[in-house]
């Protein structure tokens, strides 16, 4: 998906990587801050982890930018993802957002928008899940 920045850091260490692979959400920090234009934005940073085919655990943090809309469930320890997705909305004439990210199962646990999607960091981890 090279439209998310970095995207080729979770390449670099999970060659079979898919979205399916993210299983829990560790952390989260949603934050104000501004653009290019010195607009108030407002962004979200996920620490997911991911556990890979050849059963490693992965700590990944996603940068959005300018998150809209976010409904968010947090219902124990870690919120589980059962089927995370980033859907392409910027051709759907709308909105003016570009990406909906949501868990495809339960979308009322986990649904945003946002403009811009970054990898921040890849690395093993060693969570206790």
């Amino acid at each position: 998906m090279e439209k998310i920045l970095n995207y080729s850091y979770i390449k670099e260490k999970i060659n079979d990587f898919t979205w399916q692979d993210i299983k829990y959400i560790y952390e989260i920090h949603y934050y104000q801050d501004f653009n290019e234009y010195y607009e108030e934005i407002f962004l979200l940073d996920i620490v997911f982890i991911i556990l890979s085919k050849d059963n490693k655990q992965y700590s990944v943090k996603i940068r959005f930018y300018e998150v809209e809309s976010m409904t968010l469930y947090i219902g124990s320890k870690f919120i589980q993802i059962i089927s995370f997705d980033i859907v392409d909305i910027k051709d759907d004439g709308w909105s003016s957002l570009n990406y909906m990210i949501r868990d495809f199962e339960n979308d009322e646990d986990l649904k945003f928008y946002c403009n811009k999607i970054e990898i921040i960091s890849v690395a093993e981890s060693n969570y206790k899940l």
